[in-house]
Parts: structure tokens; sequence; C-alpha cells
């Protein structure tokens, strides 16, 4: 069972469980993120809670992290990098990090909805929202 609040290390950073299905992700921003890193993650994730769905924030408030083009595509496009995540969430401290990441969001145009904020708080509003959204699509 996931411990809430605990960080899990991983190669190169943590992850957070501030919720059951909310996961916050840092990772070091002194070197590239690899598809090594990212399918870290993953086994973590899996290890923690399984396949239940899950949402993401990606704390990018260090600087924003420099994926490489595999990582970058396995995580945007990915069937399996994908099938759990419901919303991914882009945390950024700037306006310059936040137009960095809308050009990363054109350019590889993930398949899983990805939202920007600038706050855990506005993350997790708008983790609630996409729920809700969610519950009424089931209930139709």
């Amino acid at each position: 069972m996931v411990e809430l609040n605990k960080p899990y290390k991983f190669d190169d950073g943590t992850a957070t469980f501030i919720k059951l299905d909310v996961m916050l992700v840092k990772f070091n921003t002194d070197k590239r993120v690899s598809l090594k890193d990212v399918t870290n993650i993953r086994n973590l994730r899996q290890e923690l809670i399984g396949t239940q769905p899950y949402y993401p924030i990606i704390d990018c408030r260090d600087g924003f992290i420099n994926f490489t083009s595999e990582a970058k595509a396995w995580a945007a496009v990915n069937k399996e990098s994908t099938a759990v995540r419901q919303m991914d969430v882009l945390l950024v401290n700037n306006l310059a990090s936040k137009i960095e990441a809308q050009i990363y969001l054109k350019i590889f145009k993930p398949l899983v909805k990805t939202k920007i904020t600038t706050s855990i708080d506005k993350a997790l509003a708008l983790i609630e929202k996409e729920k809700i959204v969610r519950k009424e699509k089931v209930s139709i």
C-alpha cells in the first residue's frame, strides 16, 4: 500500500503520492531525463498502486525538465504510458516556463489531456474538476 506524502526515490528524482490517485513527480534538473528514467517511474507506480488510474503532477518549478527524444515520445504517445494517466499537470513557476511547456505540448501532442499551472493547490483543483467531468461522462 502506498504511503501518502512519503517521497519514493527513483534514479533521478522522487515521486510522492499526495493523494491515493495523485502522484507528484520531481526530477533532478541537472541531467536529461532518459527513457530509463520514465520507465523507472512507471515501475515504481506499478509497484505502489498497480494499474489504478492516477493523475501525475510533474514539478518543473526548478527549471523545465530536459527529456531525451525517446523519453518525450514514450511519455506523450506510448499506449502503455498513457493507459492509466487520467490527466497530466505540469507545475511551473513563471511565464517563461509556461510558454516553454505550451510549446512542448504543441510539438509532442500528448494523448493524455495536459494542463499547466503554478501551484500544487491549483493543480489539485484542476484534478478535482477533471474527476467531476469524467464522472459526468460516465453517468450520461
